[in-house]
This record gives C-alpha cells, sequence and structure tokens, in this order.
C-alpha cells in the first residue's frame, strides 16, 4: 500500500489538531477527574447519547 505525501500530511496535522484539543482541555480542567467526568456539567441529552453511543460500539 502506497501513501501520498499529502495523506500523511493530512494525517498528521489531523493527529496534532487533536492531541491540541486534548491539551487545551486538560490545562482547562482543575483536576485530572474533572477531566474525565466533564466537570459533571454534561446535561442529560449529551449523557444519553454518549451512552448509547457507547452502547452501539460494542455491536460493531
Amino acid at each position: 500500500m502506497e501513501f501520498s505525501v499529502y495523506t500523511i500530511v493530512a494525517f498528521v496535522a489531523y493527529a496534532l489538531v487533536i492531541l491540541g484539543i486534548g491539551v487545551y482541555s486538560f490545562n482547562k480542567s482543575k483536576n485530572v477527574s474533572d477531566f474525565f467526568l466533564g466537570g459533571r456539567q454534561l446535561g442529560s441529552w449529551t449523557t444519553a447519547i454518549s451512552a448509547q453511543a457507547s452502547d452501539m460500539s460494542g455491536w460493531l
């Protein structure tokens, strides 16, 4: 399988953006528990959709 330079550059850029979002979110949180639990400020809809997505991902 041959990868082009554009594919590699796009993948590295994507990985850096995702890493940057993670670092920003971690620095914004007060502690590790706050980072993993979202500060316990997620609404009921967000929590329900997240739980359903996690449940469905086990079937794939």
